[in-house]
C-alpha cells in the first residue's frame, strides 16, 4: 500500500488504479456541483426575506416595536 492508502502501482492494476481515481475524482465533481446549487439556492432565499419583510411590514425597518412602546411608555416610565 502507499501512502495515501492505494495499491502500489505495478504494471498490471495501473490502469485499475488510474480508472478508479477518475471514477472517484467524477464523483467528487458531481458533488461539488450539487452542494455549489444548494449554495446558490439558499443565497438567492436569504436575499429574498428582507423583500418579504418590506412587503409584510412596509418599511425597509420593522416597527412591531412600536404599537408595544406606545402601549406599555407608561408602565416603562413608572418602572425606571
Amino acid at each position: 500500500m502507499s501512502r495515501c492508502g492505494l495499491p502500489k502501482r505495478t504494471d498490471g492494476n495501473a490502469l485499475a488504479v488510474k480508472l478508479d481515481i477518475e471514477a472517484h475524482l467524477e464523483y467528487l465533481d458531481n458533488c461539488l456541483e450539487k452542494l455549489n446549487q444548494e449554495i446558490e439556492e439558499l443565497t438567492q432565499a436569504n436575499q429574498q426575506w428582507p423583500e418579504k419583510v418590506i412587503e409584510n411590514f412596509g418599511s425597509e425597518t420593522p416597527s412591531f416595536y412600536d404599537g408595544f412602546t406606545v402601549k406599555y411608555e407608561h408602565r416603562l416610565r413608572n418602572i425606571c
